[in-house]
């Protein structure tokens, strides 16, 4: 009777404990799926553009499931697009604690990179790459930390691995042209914004790189016509018409360069260049008090502007006003324009 009793209790504790298994499972199966539902109200959120109810739905799958690493990376990457980089470095800390993964490092190390931490998103490139071998993009934000510290070698290696990878990479073919550009290998530069235009005609900035290394290689003519189509994408943008400009007067059109001019400092009437340019191509056409009212304009709104006061100088000498153009030089030295020396070697006692 009393072993009957003992096999009795036994069978209703093991039970009791089966019972408590199965409703710890059902909890747990629960909580998933809660925190599923809530992360991917939040991801229709993110694609919405809604990006402060996509955070409050990753915070709440998150408590529902602490250890949801896709969650804390999303999370992460809302952040990052809000502008927030700070917070987003913490969310994917807590992504990569979670689970190491190529995605979550290539992330972290973008991240890294708006902050200007250069070493640390190094890092966690070549983690990211370490992990996934052909993780484009992580090849080629690696090359852009490299090029962002000079390295430009190390720039074009990774740069090569991302084309390597996927060779319709038209931001990897415009990068690795301006990091030729830098070596002064301008063919393989034009060859690559050339390359980059073909895989995606709609890259302005890749338009506006190439014009400006045409007007490096004295191709003006190209320069302008590709300064043309830039500005038909970006009306709205001052430097644009300042380039433009830049390329004119070189061509010897200094009048359309002066027009040019004139819009870009419509557009932003703080803008110091375009006034010194402006000046330049006044001076040209031998206007010089106007050249020098520009130049005035650009000194006043960047007192350290050492080509202005150059400029100025040079202005003042052919007015014959000799003591006001070695002043200029003299104050063009004192803020890293160089070239004031010569002038002073030869104008000034």
């Amino acid at each position: 009777m009393k072993n009957q009793l003992i096999l009795s209790l036994f069978f209703v504790f093991f039970l009791q404990c089966v019972s408590a298994q199965v409703d710890t499972v059902r909890v747990a199966v629960e909580d998933d799926q809660k925190a599923e539902k809530f992360y991917n109200e939040g991801i229709s959120f993110y694609k919405q553009g809604d990006y402060q109810s996509a955070l409050e739905k990753f915070d709440v799958a998150i408590r529902e499931k602490q250890d949801f690493a896709l969650a804390h990376y999303n999370k992460g990457i809302v952040l990052k697009d809000m502008g927030n980089n700070e917070v987003a470095i913490h969310a994917f800390n807590m992504a990569i604690e979670l689970e190491a993964k190529s995605d979550y490092y290539l992330a972290r190390g973008q991240v890294n990179m708006l902050l200007d931490l250069l070493e640390e998103a190094n890092s966690d490139l070549t983690k990211a790459i370490e992990l996934d071998q052909d993780n484009e993009q992580a090849y080629y934000y690696r090359g852009v930390s490299y090029f962002l510290k000079e390295a430009y070698d190390e720039a074009i290696t990774d740069f090569n691995k991302a084309i390597g990878i996927n060779s319709k990479y038209a931001y990897a073919f415009n990068d690795r042209g301006s990091a030729y550009k830098m070596k002064e290998n301008y063919e393989l530069a034009e060859k690559d914004y050339r390359k980059a235009l073909s895989l995606d005609n709609n890259l302005f900035f890749t338009r506006a790189n190439l014009a400006a290394l045409q007007v490096k290689m004295e191709k003006y003519s190209e320069a302008i016509s590709n300064y043309d189509l830039v500005i038909q994408m970006k009306p709205q943008e001052a430097m644009y018409y300042n380039s433009r400009g830049a390329a004119k007067f070189e061509n010897g059109d200094f009048k359309g360069a002066i027009k040019d001019y004139d819009k870009a400092i419509e557009l932003n009437g703080d803008y110091a260049y375009a006034y010194n340019n402006r000046g330049n191509a006044k001076f040209k056409l031998k206007e010089y008090d106007a050249a020098i009212a520009d130049y005035n304009k650009a000194i006043q709104l960047k007192s350290d502007y050492g080509f202005a006061y150059l400029n100025r100088g040079i202005a003042k000498e052919m007015k014959r006003d000799n003591t006001g153009a070695c002043d200029d030089w003299n104050k063009a030295i004192e803020n890293n324009c160089e070239i004031a020396k010569t002038y002073i070697s030869t104008n000034c006692k």
